[in-house]
């Protein structure tokens, strides 16, 4: 898909490819994920409106290299 070197001869894509086909849910941007948690004020209410759990939110935050705890990331919302 992407043009990169696919990792063996049986496999389609390469892996960073391979790994964003196997996702059932869509990842929201940045923005779109505080914009929620700023609104719905629980990282739990946010993964029921996105239909994954507060784990999936909040390994979502860590990519982002977005606080995770929910005091933290209440701090850093304010700030914004």
């Amino acid at each position: 898909m992407c043009g990169v070197e696919k990792k063996t001869k049986e496999s389609k894509y390469c892996p960073t490819c391979a790994s964003k086909i196997k996702r059932k849910v869509e990842r929201p941007d940045k923005e779109e994920i505080l914009n929620k948690i700023k609104e719905l004020n629980s990282i739990v209410k946010v993964g029921k409106y996105f239909n994954v759990s507060d784990n999936c939110i909040r390994k979502w935050l860590k990519i982002y290299d977005l606080p995770t705890k929910s005091k933290e990331l209440k701090e850093f919302i304010s700030k914004i």
